[in-house]
């Protein structure tokens, strides 16, 4: 068996974990927590919107670190012997159908050393940049067969039948044909507000 790994939440879960988040309020107090400093703001009379966000990431290699121990601990709960990782490359053909397309997301940060984290898993892990404007979960989704099992987080793969890995929750699971196409036109139907897609039901108000 092989898995099926999703380079794009490896790099983005490895580079997050590695960065801390402080909230610096207007008289310079520092918080962990956003909503602490929002308390403490509203305490000394000070405007919210004016809390500064700073982000410290660790050295780099405590990223490549954590990206190493998720793609271990994928490779031990399936009990794999093989694996490849998959990346969206630069572009998407779905932004050429609708414009919209994630357009929700464009704040979107991402964690600061995510550049090198990518290099990282090409370099050390032989990922595999998607092309063509294709996205990470077009390439699992292609090379998913009965021998492989699919580790990822992202909803989106639940369209594709066969063996499923939640490295967060510790999950493998089987996701037979008949519940992928069910979850392939539930999403159809309702949309899928992380992605910025409405859904089809909207036309029959």
């Amino acid at each position: 068996m092989k898995c099926l790994i999703d380079g794009d939440i490896v790099s983005y879960a490895a580079g997050f974990a590695n960065t801390r988040r402080t909230y610096i309020t207007p008289d310079m107090q520092e918080f962990k927590y956003k909503k602490d400093a929002i308390l403490h703001c509203q305490e000394k009379g000070f405007d919210p919107n004016n809390i500064e966000k700073r982000t410290n990431p660790d050295e780099v290699q405590y990223a490549f670190a954590n990206a190493k121990k998720i793609i271990q601990k994928c490779l031990d709960f399936t009990v794999c012997d093989d694996y490849t990782i998959s990346l969206s490359g630069d572009g998407n053909y779905r932004k050429t159908i609708d414009e919209t397309y994630k357009a929700n997301r464009a704040d979107t940060s991402k964690p600061p050393q995510h550049e090198d984290i990518v290099q990282y898993l090409i370099d050390h892990h032989g990922a595999t940049v998607a092309n063509s404007g294709l996205e990470a979960d077009d390439f699992i989704g292609m090379a998913a067969n009965e021998n492989t099992i699919i580790c990822s987080l992202d909803k989106d793969l639940g369209q594709i039948a066969g063996w499923h890995f939640n490295w967060r929750d510790n999950q493998l699971y089987y996701v037979s044909s008949d519940e992928a196409d069910l979850w392939f036109w539930m999403q159809m139907l309702i949309g899928d507000t992380a992605d910025n897609i409405k859904g089809e039901y909207r036309d029959w108000e």
